[in-house]
Parts: C-alpha cells; structure tokens; sequence
C-alpha cells in the first residue's frame, strides 16, 4: 500500500508556508556558462548538497528516487543546454553546463514556497513514495507539493527559464525538448527482438551508455554493489564481473566511450527482452531473473528457453539491433539507482 511521508532530504514540512523576506536575486534568464574568473571544475560545481538531492544519493540510508529521473532528467538537461556527465562534451562544456544548472538550483533554493523555507540551503516540497509504482509513471502533482520549490525544479524541466520568472519577471516564452517520434510496429504484433552477440547501435542513434543504462532498465536485473549490504554488493560485483565476458565492459571505469556503449546496449538488449517475458502477476519473476544469473555464465545460449517459433518472430528481427525501447513499466521492478552509472 502506497503512502507519503516527508522526504529525508528536506527539514519537517510547514504547509502554506509563506515565503520569509530574503534577499531573492534576480531569476536567471538563459544559460551563460561559468562567470568571468570562475575556473572551477566540474566536480567542484556538483559535489554541493543541490546537486546530491536533486540528481539523487547512492547513500543506502537515503535510498530515494532522485527528483530528476528518466524524462525529466532528459528535459532538465536539455534546458541547460546539456549533460554535464557526458564524456563527449569537453571539459569547459562540462563545467559551463554544471554552472548553468548550479546558477537554477541556487535560485530555486532560495525561493520559498509552500513547504518551503526561502534560504535554508534545501529545495523543499518533495514528497517521499514507498510504493511499487514505477517512477516514471508518478505524475509531478505526486511527487511534489503544489507552490513549493521540489515543484519549480519540475517545472523548468517542463518550461525552461519561463518557469522562474513570476509575476513582473521577464517575458521569456515556454521551452519544450523537442519528442522525437520513433515508429513502431503495432503494438499487439509486436514482440522484444531475441537478443544477440552481434547486436549494434545505429549509427544514427547518440545515446550515451548511461542513457541506454536507464532506457533499457539495466538495474532492474543488475543491482548497484553501493547500495547494497557488503555480502550481496560482493555478488553484485561478481555478477558485474561475469557478466563484462560476455557482453563487454559497460562499466564507467572503461575509458572508451564507444566500446562501453556497445557493452551496454548489448547488456540492455538482454534486460529488456527478459523484462517482457515476466508474467503481470510477475508470479514468474524469480525464474525470469534465475535466467538472467545463467547468462552471466553461459552467455546467449541461456535466453532460448525463451525465444518465440520463428513463425511469430516478426520480420528482421534477430538482426534488428535498432530496436525501440519499450519494456512495460508494470513488468519492471522499482528501477533503484536509474540516473547512476554502474
């Protein structure tokens, strides 16, 4: 049963509070980078505690869902004119766009609002779910108190700098990332391709290997060793292990870029296509997972117990490496540790 209880990232809630008199600066307008002299690099600009509760803890005390996460996130980053963990932009890229979201966070942050203290270094207004629905499908009216701070963030993501002028700020109009529709077969012929050693990313698809990680629900069936006890983080990290021979290091420690997002996507190939092999009662969800253990011995051969007669295989596709992400959210465990590398 679902219940909400104040987040442990905020201080005791007071409702409808009114904002306290602050010295509120001006909104920020547009994304400028870091300000003339500011040669800070990006790990100093997000190791403050803003960054920690916003993009998330892999504190196992504090085991709550980021307030950014799948879309949002995506829009977030889109807003301040990109991801600061992407290895593909350059150094002062990285930092310019880390500035960018410090320069949002700290505005938000000093606000005030309805469950919200204008000053106090927290953006407040979140409210904590124990809940098995899936993250993405909480609606920002959820996750967050109307008015308050927690929903400003939601609303940049949403609108951009529009979202933090309030009333007499400047006329900035509403921003949107762009959707980008992917045609699918239709739903009811359509089946999770069977994954294969050969499978490759489209040379027209930019995901990073964090972006397939989350996509793909990598850490549904691939735990994240830190937050977990020390006996199960060891087998955690014995699974990640055994599961770098077969399909390649997706890890974050593999410094090329291309061959961790090969890794990766292979990896999320696997989850994905024994994710929609889960029964809705998910009464089969330990057998389903057993076999995911086997693939990380005895690599593809393990998944045939689950391959569809060719005859329902829908055309192309044991060679379709291109295929869309679309597992069922309601088949999927809780997602612990999306918006984290492994």
């Amino acid at each position: 049963m679902s219940s909400i209880t104040p987040s442990p990232f905020i201080q005791p809630p007071v409702m409808n509070a009114p904002k306290q008199e602050s010295s509120v600066s001006q909104p920020p307008t547009e994304n400028t980078g870091r300000a003339p002299g500011d040669n800070r690099t990006v790990e100093e600009i997000t190791n403050g505690p803003l960054f920690k509760q916003i993009f998330g803890s892999s504190d196992p005390k504090n085991p709550q869902a980021p307030l950014l996460a799948h879309d949002r996130l995506e829009d977030f980053y889109w807003q301040i004119g990109g991801n600061f963990n992407d290895p593909t932009l350059s150094y002062k890229e990285r930092a310019d766009v880390a500035a960018n979201a410090e320069k949002v966070l700290q505005f938000i942050a000093q606000s005030g609002g309805n469950d919200s203290i204008a000053n106090n270094g927290f953006i407040e207004g979140e409210t904590k779910f124990r809940s098995k629905i899936a993250y993405q499908g909480l609606s920002d009216g959820a996750l967050t108190v109307e008015g308050s701070e927690a929903r400003m963030v939601l609303n940049f993501a949403r609108d951009g700098y529009h979202a933090l002028q309030g009333p007499g700020g400047q006329n900035i109009e509403p921003t949107h990332r762009p959707v980008i529709q992917v045609e699918e077969p239709p739903v009811e012929n359509w089946e999770v391709p069977f994954p294969t050693p050969h499978d490759k990313i489209p040379a027209e698809d930019e995901r990073t290997a964090l972006q397939l990680q989350n996509e793909y629900r990598v850490v549904d069936f691939v735990p994240l060793p830190s937050e977990l006890p020390p006996k199960q983080a060891e087998r955690a990290k014995k699974l990640v292990e055994d599961l770098t021979h077969i399909v390649g290091d997706f890890r974050k420690t593999n410094p090329d870029e291309q061959d961790r997002r090969t890794a990766m996507n292979k990896l999320g190939r696997v989850t994905q296509f024994l994710a929609s092999k889960i029964n809705d009662d998910r009464s089969n969800a330990r057998d389903v997972h057993r076999t995911f253990a086997e693939f990380s011995q005895i690599g593809y051969p393990a998944l045939e117990k689950y391959r569809a007669p060719a005859r329902n295989e829908p055309a192309g596709t044991s060679n379709n490496p291109g295929a869309p992400v679309s597992p069922d959210p309601a088949k999927s465990m809780m997602g612990r540790g999306l918006g984290r590398n492994l």
